[in-house]
């Protein structure tokens, strides 16, 4: 008979460093959830005092939060980068019309696009946790959210940090 191996899905934390972020791993552990790995997107623009900030809730939870890089820097991506016009009705399609992406806005979030695919590419099909809060309505899309089964506000998070 053929043995048949269970497809064991990860449960991973998405960790921006932020309160919210905090106190939803602080609070996963705290009350045993499944939780394999933590996540952190370091955009290599981060102050120092998010570095200090990582460290010392790696050092209290006793775990590693897993750094995870962008392919290209950020500095190349905003300014160096050869950005092709894709427009086929344009003459310059298919050449380069600019160097850069420039600083990132609500208009262009290249950041955040380049954020969550490396993210995802990492996650893969693994349940993942997102520190939105509960009173971030205008947040709230098709994922994990922990601090919303638990009720918890934004100043909830702040105060549990």
């Amino acid at each position: 008979m053929e043995e048949r191996k269970e497809r064991v899905i990860k449960h991973i934390v998405s960790f921006s460093g932020g309160k919210d972020s905090t106190a939803m791993v602080l609070r996963l552990i705290a009350e045993h959830w499944p939780l394999d790995e933590i996540v952190f997107f370091d955009t290599g623009w981060e102050f120092p005092q998010m570095y200090e900030h990582i460290d010392k809730v790696e050092r209290f939870i006793g775990r590693e939060i897993v750094r995870l890089h962008p392919k290209e820097l950020f500095d190349y991506t905003m300014c160096e980068r050869p950005i092709v016009r894709r427009k086929k009705t344009d003459l310059m399609h298919g050449k380069v019309y600019r160097h850069g992406n420039g600083w990132p806005s609500f208009a262009c979030r290249w950041c955040m696009r380049i954020k969550i695919a490396t993210i995802d590419r990492y996650c893969g099909d693994a349940i993942r946790y997102v520190g939105i809060a509960a009173d971030e309505t205008k947040r709230l899309k098709e994922r994990n959210y922990p601090l919303v089964k638990m009720g918890m506000t934004e100043s909830d998070c702040l105060a549990y940090c």
